[in-house]
């Protein structure tokens, strides 16, 4: 669902940049606020910009230390102050649509991050995370294997990195969250056996 809302506010901005369709200079200047923030979003989730076809990310993986944690908090806590800042009543329809839809998002990764932290409770978020870092990238042929493959390499040279950082941000997961990963773990190992 949120990889859908992500698509379709990206497709609501590209649409507004068609050729010989001029925006005002407060709608460019939004839609430039947008690019700016989705680049910073995807820098923190690049598996998921490979889901939605930005392949500029595709060698890295999330980092999932602490610090890039209150990065990503201070990131959209500014990004907050910025889209709220733009007046939604002087924007077209659309675009004041996709304005509260940004803030909505921003709120719920705010919350994510800074209240109910799930990357402190969740075991499974990391397993699993670094396994769909790979599928991402294996699902769709948008390049050539070889280039594809050097892609996966990259990443997963990466997760003993990520791995370390699950033992240290996680506190006391809870039971049944810790059952779940344990209960994924021999699927996630045949996927990277099968890969291999």
């Amino acid at each position: 669902m949120k990889n859908v809302s992500l698509f379709l506010t990206l497709l609501l901005c590209l649409m507004s940049a068609l050729p010989g369709h001029t925006e005002p200079k407060n709608v460019t200047d939004f839609n430039s606020l947008v690019d700016k923030y989705f680049d910073f979003y995807f820098s923190f989730h690049p598996s998921e910009a490979t889901a939605e076809g930005f392949h500029q990310y595709d060698q890295k993986l999330e980092d999932y230390s602490a610090a890039a944690h209150a990065q990503q908090i201070r990131g959209l806590k500014e990004y907050l102050s910025k889209f709220e800042a733009v007046d939604g009543s002087k924007l077209p329809p659309y675009t004041a649509g996709d304005r509260e839809w940004i803030i909505s998002s921003i709120h719920a990764g705010l919350l994510e991050l800074e209240d109910i932290q799930m990357w402190k409770k969740d075991p499974d978020g990391y397993t699993s995370g670094v396994t769909n870092s790979i599928f991402v990238i294996m699902k769709r042929n948008y390049a050539a294997p070889e280039e594809r493959l050097r892609a996966a390499i990259d990443r997963e040279r990466q997760i003993p990195q990520a791995l370390d950082y699950a033992r240290q941000n996680l506190k006391n997961p809870p039971k049944i969250y810790t059952e779940i990963a344990l209960q994924q773990l021999p699927d996630e190992t045949d996927f990277f056996q099968r890969c291999a």
